[in-house]
């Protein structure tokens, strides 16, 4: 997982080469990352949510995050980028993940959101490192996987606390 928690004194000062870089201290060949240009013009990414359950119910919070992506990819689309979106149920079961990863149109990935839990990530986090491609966790607070291509955008449960009582007391 890439984090960046650096203590602020062994940061880049002003007139230190690093300094105001983002990607300070980020591995260089994840930090420059692919150009699409790179990829022939087009990015496919591969999302991969618990749509359903078990039963097949349609878990809304889930079909509203895919309704989000797919606004996005609009977005995207309109500011003249070639972008697709290949989503993939994974009903919250490992096995299920492992059969998506060998799936020709996931492989073909350039980038890859999702499984939302921990439980379903090694085979996606073992095709990541293999293709170097980025997975991104983008619900899921990741705490025992570990690779230099998986980046999470859940904070942490106590940052999470922290800005919930902030709410209440501001």
């Amino acid at each position: 997982v890439v984090v960046l928690d650096e203590d602020p004194a062994e940061l880049p000062q002003p007139g230190e080469e690093g300094y105001g870089d983002p990607m300070w201290g980020v591995e260089p060949d994840i930090a420059d990352g692919v150009a699409v240009e790179d990829l022939g013009g087009r990015m496919r990414i591969s999302m991969l949510l618990p749509l359903t359950n078990a039963s097949g119910a349609v878990r809304n919070i889930f079909a509203e995050f895919y309704q989000g992506a797919l606004l996005a990819l609009d977005r995207l689309k309109g500011e003249g980028y070639s972008v697709s979106l290949d989503p993939f149920d994974t009903r919250d079961d490992s096995w299920r993940v492992a059969e998506i990863v060998e799936k020709e149109a996931f492989r073909e990935s350039n980038l890859v959101i999702g499984p939302v839990y921990e439980r379903n990530l090694r085979p996606v986090l073992e095709f990541a490192e293999q293709k170097r491609v980025p997975v991104v966790s983008p619900l899921a607070t990741i705490e025992n996987s570990t690779s230099p291509y998986l980046f999470q955008l859940s904070p942490e449960a106590e940052q999470k606390s922290s800005g919930m009582a902030d709410l209440f007391t501001d």
